[in-house]
């Protein structure tokens, strides 16, 4: 996540604690590492994840999501153990 994404959604964020309607912004909400999910902010913070039920897709396209996810989390894992050896490295 760089900078400006923060930036971004923190500007957002604040727009949604404010009362302004429909802030969306997309964030890591899921229990699924580096996917994003678009939400809906509020006064209280996240009012509502709009993409957990993967609507506005296809039946294939959501057959397709499922599938990846298991190979998604594997990756992640293999990301994240790799990033840790090379942090033990320097």
């Amino acid at each position: 996540m760089h900078l400006c994404d923060v930036a971004n959604f923190d500007e957002s964020y604040m727009h949604g604690l404010n009362g302004d309607f429909d802030v969306y912004e997309c964030t890591y909400v899921t229990n699924l590492l580096f996917f994003a999910t678009m939400v809906k902010l509020g006064k209280k913070g996240v009012k509502a994840i709009i993409g957990k039920d993967l609507r506005g897709l296809t039946k294939y396209e959501k057959k397709v999501v499922e599938a990846l996810k298991a190979k998604l989390k594997d990756n992640n894992e293999n990301g994240l153990e790799f990033a840790n050896k090379q942090a033990a490295i320097v």
